[in-house]
């Protein structure tokens, strides 16, 4: 635990760039969540809804939906909070980022997103941001999880070969010699309701596919 474990918290968001802290949100307020979400596809047809750039508003097991006022309070939540100060060291923290994650058991937005950083060191190629996913619902193996490679930040730079432009996605080129060395220790992370998983942007990471016959339910915050 993050708050009563904080030495051991530190010393394995050092060592590996990545962290789980349990029980973040309640039963309670995960089940809520999922209410608005449901709430928001309600409005949706099929996939019909589109942004200004022509993207599905279900979009790769995205829901793109930002500035709702339940990622507000996830946001606000004071266990999530207080893990965010412990990793930046600092209390003066700014949201950069957040949305809804729903990935369907069927369809294209069913599969994994394969490994990749989300951070580009042709820009920046130092420390720039955390990233977190919040599960709303249990996370198991065969329901699609977050999949990290702890302690790949030190390879990190690595990537700028792999870069084809400026864009902060950097997807594992696999004729690189590095690949094999990435993937073979990539391990997923089930995760209960409320947990929640934070990485350094410059830590190899992706998602398993859904292989059941249940949604996956999560908070993405930056």
């Amino acid at each position: 635990c993050p708050l009563t474990e904080t030495a051991d918290f530190m010393a394995a968001w050092q060592r590996y760039g990545v962290v789980v802290g349990q029980a973040i949100l309640s039963p309670a307020q995960c089940q809520q969540t999922i209410n608005r979400i449901h709430e928001l596809l309600g409005h949706l047809q099929d996939g019909a809804v589109q942004d200004v750039n022509g993207t599905p508003a279900m979009s790769r097991g995205f829901l793109e939906v930002y500035h709702d006022a339940s990622l507000a309070q996830i946001r606000q939540n004071p266990r999530f909070y207080l893990q965010q100060v412990l990793i930046w060291q600092q209390a003066e923290l700014w949201c950069s980022f957040d949305r809804f994650g729903v990935k369907p058991p069927e369809g294209e937005n069913a599969a994994g997103l394969p490994l990749h950083v989300d951070q580009n060191p042709l820009v920046h190629p130092g420390f720039k941001t955390t990233q977190g996913v919040l599960a709303l619902a249990d996370c198991p193996l065969e329901r699609g999880t977050f999949m990290a490679v702890p302690g790949s930040r030190g390879l990190f730079g690595h990537y700028a070969g792999m870069a084809k432009n400026n864009g902060e996605y950097v997807e594992l080129d696999m004729s690189q010699p590095l690949v094999a060395r990435l993937a073979a220790h990539a391990q997923p992370l089930p995760l209960r309701a409320g947990d929640l998983v934070t990485w350094d942007s410059r830590t190899t990471h992706g998602n398993t596919s859904n292989l059941s016959r249940q949604n996956r339910y999560v908070a993405y915050v930056s």
